[in-house]
């Protein structure tokens, strides 16, 4: 009588195997789905607390540059915030007349669009995200918000009322960015 033996596994073990491989598979790849959007949103939240930063340094580096004749004079470094085109901008507040001068409720630190040399740079949030810019707890009834750091005291201004929160949001999913009147920088998750 010969004995048989069995070498290798069943179709039964096989399929078991392949099952608990499939459904791992499924359940890392649902994972990684969830935290793609976290990191997408911790990456725009970076871009802007790294964009609040540099403005600021900006400012402690004032300095003044010869034009046509004149000096201009850099009052301040800001970011403009705009929640219809989901951008942020980098911009300098450029008086000729000097920084001492400033009459701040009617000329204030903002961005205008018609001096040259104010404009440095714009950034976009990710397509998937969206920015919801928020003051004092309510909603922002228009859709640009200022905030300007001024040296040599590092002094901050905005269009509204400090605390100002900007939010990003990615669907279902938000992060926070607490900027202070005195220019303390927080981010919330």
């Amino acid at each position: 009588m010969q004995e048989r033996q069995d070498a290798g596994f069943s179709i039964i073990e096989v399929m078991v195997v392949i099952s608990i491989t499939i459904l791992l598979s499924v359940l890392t790849l649902g994972y990684n789905r969830s935290s793609e959007k976290q990191i997408l949103l911790f990456r725009d939240q970076t871009y802007v607390v790294s964009v609040l930063n540099r403005a600021k340094a900006l400012a402690i580096e004032k300095f003044v540059e010869v034009g046509t004749g004149q000096a201009t004079t850099t009052c301040a470094f800001g970011v403009r915030f705009s929640e219809l085109t989901n951008s942020f901008s980098l911009y300098r507040d450029v008086h000729i007349n000097g920084c001492d001068n400033i009459d701040i409720d009617a000329d204030g630190y903002g961005y205008d669009s018609g001096v040259d040399g104010e404009f440095l740079e714009t950034f976009t949030l990710d397509q998937r995200s969206s920015f919801n810019l928020l003051f004092d707890g309510g909603t922002v009834t228009d859709d640009d918000i200022d905030i300007a750091f001024v040296s040599p005291h590092l002094e901050v201004f905005a269009s509204h009322t400090f605390p100002i929160t900007i939010g990003i949001e990615s669907g279902d999913t938000a992060v926070k960015v607490n900027v202070s009147g005195s220019g303390q920088i927080i981010t919330i998750d």
